[in-house]
C-alpha cells in the first residue's frame, strides 16, 4: 500500500491527493524506518497538493500510544516510537496546507487515498479502539498484529465515492467550525 500511495503523491499531474487515515504518520509504527521515510518524503515534497483528514491530537496521540507493547513489522512499539509517532504527525501536519481534524469517533475505520485518476480503499485489521477500557501490557502483546488489506482502481465512479466521502469527512455535518483545522481549512 505503501508504495502505491508513494507514486500516487508523486502524480502531480493527477491533481490534489486526498488522505483520510486515523494517523498522518502512516506506517511510523507499523512499516519498517526506510518505508516511513520514503512516505514521509513524499508527503513532505508534494504537501502543496495533498488534502490530509485525521484524528484531532489528543485522539491521536492516545491512540498512538494504545500501541504499546504491540508489535509490528518495525519491531516491538515503545513509548520512544509512540512519541516519534506523535512529532512525526505533527511536522506533517504542519507541512500540509489542506487538512482537517476530527475527533476519533467521527472517522471511520478505513482508509481512503485518491487523485482524478486512482483511489485506494485500504481496511486495517485489529487496529487500537478508543472506545474501549485500556489494555494491560500483556493484554496489547496478546493482540494479532496490525493487517492492512487494500484495493486499487482506475474506474471513474469508484474514484468519484471516493471524493465523495473525502468531501463527507472534510467538511462533516454539524455546527460551523467543528473540528475544522483553523489555518489549514479545507475551504
Amino acid at each position: 500500500m505503501i508504495d502505491r500511495l508513494i507514486e500516487m503523491l508523486q502524480s502531480r499531474d493527477a491533481g490534489l491527493t486526498r488522505m483520510l487515515a486515523l494517523t498522518p504518520a502512516l506506517g511510523f509504527l507499523a512499516k519498517t524506518q526506510e518505508q516511513w521515510q520514503k512516505l514521509e518524503e513524499a508527503i513532505l515534497k508534494n504537501s502543496d497538493y495533498v488534502e490530509m483528514t485525521c484524528q484531532e491530537l489528543n485522539d491521536l496521540k492516545k491512540w498512538h500510544a494504545a500501541f504499546e507493547g504491540r508489535y509490528t513489522e518495525r519491531q516491538r512499539i515503545s513509548k520512544d516510537l509512540v512519541d516519534g509517532a506523535n512529532k512525526a504527525s505533527e511536522a506533517l501536519m504542519m507541512q500540509v496546507r489542506r487538512y482537517n481534524r476530527l475527533p476519533w469517533k467521527d472517522l471511520p475505520d478505513f482508509y481512503l487515498f485518491s487523485n482524478d485518476e486512482r483511489a485506494i480503499i485500504v481496511t486495517p485489521f485489529y487496529l487500537p479502539r478508543l472506545d474501549i477500557p485500556d489494555l494491560t501490557d500483556q493484554e496489547r502483546r496478546a493482540l494479532p498484529n496490525v493487517e492492512m488489506f487494500g484495493s486499487e482502481s482506475t474506474d471513474r465512479k469508484i474514484i468519484g465515492m471516493v471524493k465523495d466521502l473525502h468531501n463527507f469527512y472534510a467538511k462533516p455535518p454539524g455546527p460551523p467550525g467543528v473540528s475544522v483545522a483553523a489555518a489549514g481549512s479545507l475551504s
